[in-house]
């Protein structure tokens, strides 16, 4: 499946972002105005991930993030410096 241990590495950290954007995402759920949207977005990486689509899944939790907490709070900036 990988051509070499740095392919493995890399997809290894992009699991990992993805999950730590999930975590996120599940604590900040309930936050905020737009919690409909957020559980969707939430939802939607859930499924990615188990896919194995780890950057869409970090992508649709940050969306989660912004929605629920805002594009300013500290746990959608640090997601969204994983993101790029």
């Amino acid at each position: 499946m990988f051509s070499s241990s740095l392919d493995y590495q890399q997809e290894l950290r992009r699991y990992q972002h993805a999950v730590k954007a999930i975590t996120l995402a599940e604590k900040n759920v309930n936050e905020g105005v737009m919690t409909s949207s957020a559980k969707l977005a939430l939802d939607d990486a859930k499924q990615l991930l188990h896919k194995g689509e780890f950057v869409l899944a970090l992508k649709r939790a940050r969306k989660s993030l912004a929605y629920s907490v805002g594009i300013f709070h500290w746990d959608y900036q640090e997601i969204d410096r994983r993101a790029r």
